[in-house]
């Protein structure tokens, strides 16, 4: 499980968390929602301890994670896939390079890395691809990658940062698509941030709302768009959700 409690960060001078509370239960899907620039990403880099808070803190697995040290942490993002919304893999390396890199970090042999990648590839669709450079793929094919680099090595918990900005809306359905057969499949805990309402309510087990450097509600997904509070529709009405 992760917590997070009264979570505060301010960024050159700005404060953009303001006493976030919230709590991830294992083997769900939390979509948090919210406008570009509210502070999605920088909540999510607090949980693998990419940046430490001003005040309160995060919990994953009972470990405070600004209170680690260097070499637990890094224990501790082993448990994690962080799928990033730039895809952000190596424009140098080859799609099969770009998989082997964590596995070699590992320290798996040559043969069960061969075999991991053939499996991760054939789950994604991606056949064929292995000696690709990023450049020759499409965007939605980059964002396949770096799902299946985010898999590859079996995490606990799955981070996706804004899977389906950039891509038309084909290609973001079947990023979608792709992240509900995953959750079927694999189980973990993921946590989706997003200002794509209609990714966060196909995907996501509840939805979380990021709005003022706040949680303003958490609900299940399927009672989102129930909810009368006319600040909240105006929100939902600003963000990119086609019918």
């Amino acid at each position: 499980m992760i917590r997070i409690r009264n979570l505060h960060k301010s960024l050159n001078g700005q404060a953009v968390l303001q006493g976030i509370d919230l709590e991830i239960h294992d083997g769900e899907t939390l979509a948090i929602l919210g406008k570009s620039g509210s502070g999605k990403t920088v909540l999510l880099k607090h949980i693998v301890g990419l940046l430490k808070p001003d005040r309160g803190s995060i919990w994953v697995d009972d470990r405070e994670v600004p209170k680690l040290r260097r070499s637990e942490l890094f224990r501790l993002r082993r448990k994690f896939g962080y799928v990033f919304q730039a895809s952000a893999l190596f424009d140098s390396l080859t799609v099969y390079e770009n998989l082997a890199l964590a596995l070699r970090d590992r320290g798996y042999p040559e043969t069960e890395i061969e075999e991991k990648i053939h499996q991760i590839l054939e789950l994604m669709g991606l056949q064929g691809n292995e000696e690709k450079y990023p450049s020759e793929l499409s965007g939605g094919m980059q964002k396949r990658v770096s799902v299946a680099r985010a898999l590859i090595t079996d995490p606990k918990y799955l981070l996706y940062d804004e899977p389906t900005a950039g891509l038309d809306p084909v290609t973001a359905e079947t990023i979608n698509d792709l992240m509900l057969s995953l959750k079927s499949r694999f189980r973990v805990t993921a946590v989706l941030v997003t200002h794509d309402l209609r990714c966060a309510l196909r995907v996501a087990d509840r939805i979380a709302l990021l709005s003022g450097g706040k949680i303003r509600i958490v609900v299940p997904a399927e009672e989102t768009l129930k909810i009368k509070d006319p600040e909240l529709q105006e929100f939902f009405r600003s963000l990119e959700f086609r019918a």
